[in-house]
């Protein structure tokens, strides 16, 4: 994203302690996050299990997606299409496995370390963004 002229001001990374992570906990942080004096514009969620959590704090706080805060979600889970109306990032976890099984065999069959192998994702609006 830097690399797409975001500013350091504009890319705020989030974490917490995920040993004891729920919903719940999830949710707690959203709210803290959300209700602060420098809202987001967006959220990238970097797995679909966060969604819950994040739903649930949005509802607390009245806020509604896309028309308060954007939500792109990688889904990786194999579940459902969220809910809400978000973006969803996918991949393609089959190509993902072969490039890798690829790489393996060129390194086992001693050519060195292989070119890197690009594997395309795909962006996809889920509801009415």
């Amino acid at each position: 994203m830097r690399d797409s002229g975001f500013s350091e001001e504009t890319i705020v990374p989030i974490s917490y302690d995920t040993r004891n992570w729920t919903n719940e906990v999830n949710r707690q942080a959203m709210v803290e996050i959300l209700s602060g004096d420098s809202r987001p514009d967006a959220l990238m969620l970097l797995d679909d299990f966060q969604l819950p959590g994040v739903i649930s704090a949005f509802n607390a706080l009245g806020l509604r997606t896309p028309g308060d805060i954007l939500i792109c979600v990688w889904h990786n889970s194999g579940a459902k299409d969220p809910d809400i109306s978000c973006m969803v990032m996918e991949v393609d976890t089959d190509a993902i496995a072969y490039g890798l099984c690829a790489q393996l065999d060129h390194l086992l069959a001693g050519r060195g370390v292989p070119q890197q192998t690009l594997v395309r994702g795909h962006l996809r609006l889920v509801g009415n963004i």
